[in-house]
C-alpha cells in the first residue's frame, strides 16, 4: 500500500507539472533555488535561524491541518502518521540541510515538533460553528463566512491571545501573521460559476471588488491588534508597517492568483504551486518584489480567464 501512495504522489506531481507547464516550472525552480540560497545564508545568522525554523514549522503545521487526505490514509494505512512524518521531513530538507551546516543542535527540536504535529487531529465537524460573527461578514464574502465557520476556535483563540499579550513586542506581529495565513487559506477553492455570475460585473470590476473586499475584511480582523501594538510600542511602528505592506501585497496576490487559475468548484493544482511560493515569501521578505511582478503578470491572466465567463458584462 505504501508503494501505491508513492505512485499516487508521483502522479499528482506529474499532473501539477502538466497543468503549470514546463516553462513556468523552470521559472519557479529558479525562484525556489534563489529562495533556498537566501535561506542558507540567513541561517548563518544567530537570531534568524530561530525565526526561520519557527516559520518553516508554521508552514508544516498549516499544511497538516489543511490536508484533506488524512481520512483516506487512515483508512488504508495502519502507519499513516509515519507517511505524513516522512512527507513533512522531505518538505523540510532545505531547512534541515541549512541547520546541519549552521546549527545542528536545533534539528532534534524541529524533528520532535514535526512528530507532535503528525499526532494532531482536527475534528472538522466539531469546529463548524454558526455564530453572530458570521452575520457581521457581508453576504457576498462567502469565502470568509465558510473559512471563519471552519476555523472559528483557532482564530478566536489567537485574536484573544494577541490582545491580552500585546505588551510583548513580538506577540501581535506573530499573531497577525498567523491570522493572515489562516485568512489566505479561505481562497484555496474556487467558487461555483453561478456565484461569480450573480455579481453581474465585468472582469476588471469583479477583480477590483474582490481585492477591496479582501483588504477591508483583513483590516477589520487585525485593526484591534494593530491598535494594541501601537499603544504599547508606538516607537516600533515601522515593524507593524512593514509587516502590513508585506501581508497586504499577499492579499492582492492570492485574490488574483485564485482567478488566474479559476476552475468552477475546484482547487486548481497550478494555484496551489504558486500559493506555496507566496507563503514562503512571507518568511523571506526579500522576495516580495518578485510577488509584485507575479501579481502584475497574473492580473492580466485572471482577466483573460474571467473574460470567458463574464464576457456579457464587459
Amino acid at each position: 500500500m505504501i508503494k501505491s501512495i508513492i505512485k499516487l504522489r508521483i502522479i499528482q506531481t506529474y499532473r501539477a507539472i502538466a497543468e503549470i507547464g514546463i516553462f513556468r516550472i523552470l521559472i519557479l525552480l529558479t525562484i525556489l533555488f534563489i529562495a533556498f540560497f537566501y535561506l542558507f545564508s540567513e541561517l548563518s545568522n544567530t537570531n534568524n535561524k530561530y525565526y526561520i525554523s519557527v516559520g518553516y514549522f508554521v508552514i508544516i503545521f498549516f499544511i497538516h491541518i489543511k490536508r484533506l487526505d488524512t481520512v483516506f490514509l487512515k483508512i488504508y494505512l495502519k502507519k499513516y502518521k509515519t507517511i505524513q512524518f516522512i512527507e513533512y521531513i522531505i518538505i523540510s530538507i532545505p531547512l534541515i540541510i541549512g541547520l546541519l551546516i549552521n546549527s545542528y543542535v536545533l534539528i532534534p527540536f524541529y524533528v520532535f515538533a514535526i512528530i507532535v504535529v503528525v499526532h494532531i487531529e482536527i475534528n472538522i465537524k466539531k469546529s463548524n460553528r454558526n455564530t453572530k460573527i458570521q452575520r457581521l461578514i457581508p453576504y457576498h464574502s462567502f469565502e470568509w463566512k465558510a473559512g471563519v465557520r471552519k476555523n472559528l476556535f483557532p482564530i478566536y483563540t489567537l485574536w484573544i491571545l494577541g490582545l491580552t499579550t500585546s505588551f510583548f513586542i513580538g506577540t501581535v506581529p506573530i499573531v497577525i501573521l498567523i491570522l493572515a495565513i489562516f485568512q489566505i487559506s479561505f481562497l484555496e477553492k474556487c467558487e461555483d460559476l453561478q456565484i461569480i455570475l450573480a455579481f453581474e460585473k465585468s472582469s476588471t470590476k469583479f477583480i477590483s471588488f474582490k481585492i477591496k473586499n479582501q483588504i477591508l475584511l483583513f483590516f477589520a480582523l487585525v485593526f484591534p491588534l494593530l491598535l494594541a501594538f501601537l499603544i504599547f510600542h508606538f516607537d516600533k511602528w515601522y515593524i507593524i508597517t512593514i509587516e502590513l505592506i508585506i501581508l497586504l501585497s499577499l492579499q492582492v496576490f492570492f485574490v488574483i492568483l485564485k482567478y488566474a487559475f479559476y476552475k468552477p468548484g475546484e482547487k486548481p493544482v497550478g494555484m496551489q504551486m504558486y500559493s506555496s511560493f507566496g507563503v514562503i515569501s512571507i518568511f523571506m521578505p526579500a522576495f516580495i518584489p518578485v510577488v509584485w511582478i507575479l501579481t502584475i503578470y497574473l492580473y492580466f491572466k485572471s482577466l483573460k480567464k474571467l473574460n470567458f465567463y463574464l464576457n456579457d458584462y464587459n
